[in-house]
C-alpha cells in the first residue's frame, strides 16, 4: 500500500491506533517479501551449484534490499506518519513527518523497480551473450533504464523551489502550495515511461527465442517464461 495514502473524510479527532487498512496492507506486503525472499535465496543457492554468482543475481538481491526498505517505510508511514486518516486533524509536526516518510518511500520505489530491471537485462545479456546486435540492445535499453532512475529520482527530490526537502516535508506553507499540482503530472509520466521500459524489456528476447532450433511448443514455453513480467 502507498506511504501517500490520506483518508479523505474528517475526523472529529485523531486517533491513537494505526489505521486497520494499513494493517492489511502491511501483513500482504510482509507476505509477499517472504515469497521473495525465499524465491531469491534460492536463486542464489542454485547459481552457487550451477554457475558462479553474476551480476544479474547482484541487482535482483539490490531490488529485494530496496523491497524491504519500502515495507520498512510504509509501516512508518502508518505508524509515525499516522497515515490514512484526515489531513486536517493532524497536528504540523505530524504532517512533517508524514511527508519525509513518503519522500524516503518514494525514493526507495523507484530504486526498487529500476533494478529489478536492470537485473533482467543483465539475465538476457548472460543467455542471450552470443548475439552482438542484441547484446547491443540490451546495453542501450540498460542505459535507458539507469537514466530514467537516476533521472526520476534527481526530479522527486528536487522538483520544489528554494529548499526542496523542506518543501515536500511541509507542502501546507503558502510558498509550495502552487506545486502540488505538479505532483500527479510527474508520477503519471514516471508511470508511462515504467510501462514502456517494462513493454520493451519483455519483447526484447521473443526474436531470439523463435529463432532457436526446437519445436513450435517449446518456443512458446519459452516465450510465455519470459513474459511472465507482464503479470
Amino acid at each position: 500500500m502507498p506511504a501517500f495514502i490520506r483518508e479523505s473524510s474528517p475526523q472529529s479527532d485523531f486517533p491513537l491506533n494505526t489505521d486497520n487498512r494499513y494493517v492489511v496492507g502491511l501483513g500482504i506486503s510482509a507476505m509477499m517479501i517472504v515469497i521473495s525472499s525465499t524465491l531469491v535465496a534460492l536463486r542464489f543457492i542454485s547459481r552457487h551449484i550451477t554457475k558462479p554468482i553474476g551480476w544479474d543475481d547482484w541487482f535482483c538481491l539490490m531490488s529485494l534490499i530496496f523491497a524491504y526498505g519500502i515495507l520498512v517505510t510504509t509501516a512508518l508511514s502508518g505508524t509515525v506518519g499516522r497515515a490514512g486518516y484526515h489531513i486536517t486533524v493532524d497536528t504540523t509536526d505530524g504532517l512533517a513527518k508524514f511527508y519525509k516518510i513518503t519522500l524516503a518511500n518514494r525514493v526507495i520505489y523507484l530504486s526498487a523497480i529500476s533494478t529489478s530491471k536492470l537485473s533482467i537485462l543483465l539475465f538476457f545479456r548472460r543467455i542471450f551473450s552470443v548475439k552482438r546486435t542484441f547484446n547491443v540492445a540490451v546495453w542501450v535499453v540498460f542505459g535507458l533504464v539507469a537514466i530514467y532512475w537516476i533521472g526520476s529520482e534527481l526530479t522527486l527530490i528536487f522538483k520544489k523551489s528554494l529548499n526542496p526537502i523542506i518543501a515536500q516535508s511541509r507542502s501546507w506553507l503558502p510558498i509550495v502550495e502552487f506545486m502540488e499540482g505538479e505532483d500527479g503530472k510527474f508520477w503519471m509520466a514516471m508511470g508511462v515511461i515504467n510501462i514502456v521500459l517494462d513493454f520493451i524489456i519483455l519483447c526484447l528476447p521473443q526474436p531470439l527465442v523463435w529463432k532457436l532450433r526446437m519445436d513450435t511448443k517449446r518456443k512458446i514455453r519459452v516465450s510465455v517464461v519470459l513474459c511472465l513480467g507482464v503479470l
